[in-house]
């Protein structure tokens, strides 16, 4: 059913026919999507299993990230703190990064916004955690909330010795304090130049970008008669 659900909305945002669900039927997907997340918190992964294996939980917030509503928020927050204690699969990781990030703007309560932030800053911190997905979880984070404590945290990735993490965090300031920006022009000139790929993440040549035409806007400003 999972694949199945997620197939088809994947052919859709890829400009596919829309392939639309009734109501019941996202129901029952995410009723059975937050069963099997449920059941998988607290046990430990059994490769034979049917049933609280990494790929279900990776196949059950594949589908949550279709159809998750501001209510799965502390239940998508308890599964990504028990990867965090326990194998840290960096599938689980990455799908539920991508729930938990949408999920910052849904217009959940304060106290289910709290859970996600804490525990997409968990992520971000962790050092055993692969830097993309560190990466990513500040991503969401730079882009789900304004709080001060998000943008605290992204300032302080700007310093990280990690390209991906300092190139993620100066992307994300850019779009929500203009008072970085000349700390981040200043970094950015010491990041490596050419194409974008291994070692040199896709953010370097964004945040690039983006000062660019941040400067543009400036000439056009000081130019007019």
């Amino acid at each position: 059913m999972f694949d199945h659900y997620c197939s088809a909305h994947r052919h859709t945002r890829f400009g596919g026919p829309q392939e639309p669900f009734s109501e019941r039927v996202e129901q029952a997907v995410r009723r059975c999507a937050r069963q099997e997340l449920a059941s998988a918190i607290g046990a430990r992964p059994d490769p034979t299993a049917t049933r609280n294996s990494s790929p279900n939980r990776v196949s059950a917030l594949y589908a949550l990230w279709f159809c998750a509503r501001p209510a799965d928020g502390p239940l998508v927050a308890r599964v990504l703190d028990a990867e965090l204690g326990g194998d840290r699969d960096p599938e689980v990781f990455s799908f539920g990064v991508n729930v938990a990030g949408g999920l910052l703007g849904s217009g959940a309560r304060r106290s289910i916004i709290d859970q996600l932030v804490h525990t997409l800053t968990r992520v971000a911190v962790d050092p055993r955690i692969d830097v993309r997905l560190r990466g990513q979880a500040l991503r969401e984070l730079g882009n789900g909330t304004t709080r001060q404590t998000v943008t605290s945290l992204l300032s302080s990735a700007l310093a990280s010795p990690d390209l991906t993490i300092s190139s993620t965090a100066a992307l994300a300031l850019l779009g929500r304090k203009a008072r970085f920006t000349n700390q981040i022009r200043r970094l950015a000139a010491t990041w490596p130049t050419g194409p974008t790929g291994p070692g040199v993440p896709w953010e370097v040549s964004e945040v690039r970008y983006a000062l660019a035409e941040e400067h543009d806007r400036r000439l056009a400003a000081t130019s007019k008669p």
